[in-house]
């Protein structure tokens, strides 16, 4: 009998996406996938428990966005802000590849579904775009 028996870890980085000749995401950097993911799922829980997984990133994506475009910091905290804006200004400074912007505009909004960690995806486009008008 093991004492300690190894788990997977809840953001699978090895899985290919469906996406068009093998795109995987347009978030390339591991530790900010990582800390998304966490932030997401720790408010999914928190917020909306009861709701299906899908659901409850959906809400809660929608939640932050709308806790920053009113500046609600009772519900995206400083500390939330500083890790997406990290998030968000790598992103935009990767000069290989294409930001979620660009695949969006080529794509649709829709596309980002069939990307690895949609959820992910969709805060950061929905944050670029508020932050970009």
């Amino acid at each position: 009998m093991e004492l300690f028996q190894t788990r997977t870890s809840s953001l699978n980085l090895g899985r290919r996406g469906s996406a068009g000749a093998g795109l995987r995401g347009l978030i390339t950097n591991v530790k900010h996938l990582e800390i998304v993911d966490i932030l997401l799922k720790k408010e999914a829980i928190l917020r909306h428990k009861d709701l299906p997984k899908k659901e409850r990133e959906d809400r809660v994506v929608g939640e932050l966005v709308r806790a920053l475009q009113q500046c609600d910091y009772g519900v995206i905290t400083p500390e939330m802000l500083d890790d997406l804006r990290k998030v968000t200004s790598t992103h935009l400074a990767q000069t290989q590849g294409q930001t979620v912007l660009s695949f969006v505009s080529m794509h649709g909004q829709e596309s980002l579904q069939v990307l690895e960690y949609p959820h992910i995806h969709q805060l950061v486009y929905r944050m670029l775009r508020f932050l970009a008008l």
